[in-house]
């Protein structure tokens, strides 16, 4: 009996989690394929001013890929996106990055880091093919995977 309802409080953990969170977070209507930004934007759509620390995140439950970041600067979640998304776009080069930005260097930054410095904040062209990743069944795959890490996350401190 106790593993029944443990398996009903673990499945309904995981589906307040996508539902409640993803939608209370900077998600809301958005897209969860898509990277997001919590700042205020302008006309176009590019951020122009930060609200608290947050850095690029994706997904429903929002992954900061920023706070990923350890003292040395590394970042596996941002690595492994990054390559996955290498991987995705060398089979259309309709959709490699322009040269001239490092993709992983503004995944890893953080908000204060951004403000700092604006240029490494990704430019529209280079978020447009980002973004045509992780729409992509590939991209949804990944996506999928890093909110189900956090969902873990949640069960097993539950």
């Amino acid at each position: 009996m106790t593993k029944y309802i443990t398996t009903i409080a673990t499945t309904k953990i995981r589906a307040l989690a996508l539902l409640s969170a993803g939608y209370a977070s900077e998600v809301k209507n958005l897209s969860s394929y898509k990277l997001q930004i919590a700042w205020d934007k302008d006309a176009s759509g590019m951020p122009v001013s930060r609200i608290g620390n947050s850095g690029y995140s994706v997904g429903s439950l929002q992954t900061d890929l920023g706070s990923k970041t350890d003292r040395r600067g590394s970042n596996p979640t941002v690595y492994a996106l990054v390559n996955a998304y290498e991987q995705w776009a060398a089979l259309d080069p309709a959709n490699r990055l322009i040269r001239g930005q490092d993709i992983g260097a503004s995944l890893r930054a953080n908000g204060r880091t951004l403000e700092a410095s604006p240029s490494a904040l990704l430019d529209a062209e280079n978020q447009r093919c980002f973004n045509s990743f992780l729409d992509s069944d590939t991209g949804r795959q990944y996506v999928w995977t890093m909110d189900n890490i956090q969902i873990e996350k949640m069960v097993s401190a539950h």
